[in-house]
């Protein structure tokens, strides 16, 4: 572990500052509460043995920086984090089951679990479906992306790979997919979540939640 007790107290009581501005994107996965930090650090908290809470910090590509078990009581950082996580997750559901209603005009609404992990031959065919180029609209702007299918992602033309990608969850099922979008040093921008078509791709960014929309364009 990197992170002692104390630093970890200190992390929690500055992510229940922001959980409580509405500044952190809350996601249930595994009956574990999940939240993306800004660095592409995890934090999650989870109902521990007995009345304990646990809340560990991991980094993207699952590293434990530290961890930390507290008991369920009111005077508890942790157990205050976990249950307003636990609000804050239900909003987000909420949201995006509304959005989806919105945007199919359907009262039938299904809540679909994490997508399962990825296997080598699935990541494969994960970025053979995103094979392409595509105009993506995104929150604060639009760019031109040309996807290779070996995960290389490039930027308006550009003739180096902005980003490298990485599939980590595909659910074939629900034609879903997470995808990690990597800098070429490999840090992490961000993971997106995906429904990927012929034609399209849409989601969001998980740690913020700002929406995705790649339309596939001719080379």
């Amino acid at each position: 572990m990197i992170l002692n007790d104390a630093q970890i107290n200190q992390i929690v009581d500055e992510v229940l500052v922001r959980t409580g501005d509405g500044q952190l994107r809350w996601f249930c996965e595994d009956d574990h509460l999940l939240a993306e930090l800004p660095n592409q650090t995890t934090v999650e908290v989870a109902q521990g043995q007995d009345t304990d809470v646990v809340v560990s910090l991991k980094s993207a590509s699952g590293i434990v920086y530290g961890q930390m078990k507290a008991p369920k009581t009111p005077e508890s950082a942790v157990a205050k984090l976990y249950t307003l996580a636990h609000q804050h997750a239900g909003k987000s559901i909420f949201a995006d089951i509304m959005d989806s209603l919105k945007l199919s005009g359907s009262a039938t609404v299904e809540v679909v679990q994490a997508a399962p992990r990825v296997s080598p031959e699935q990541a494969v065919e994960v970025l053979q479906r995103m094979k392409g180029s595509w105009n993506l609209d995104f929150t604060s702007g639009k760019e031109h992306a040309r996807i290779s299918a070996d995960g290389d992602y490039f930027r308006n033309g550009g003739k180096d790979p902005a980003f490298r990608l990485k599939v980590l969850a595909w659910n074939e099922s629900k034609s879903s997919a997470e995808v990690a979008k990597d800098w070429p040093d490999g840090r992490r921008l961000q993971i997106e979540s995906l429904t990927i078509a012929r034609d399209t791709m849409t989601g969001y960014a998980k740690h913020d939640g700002h929406k995705l929309s790649y339309t596939r364009t001719e080379a």
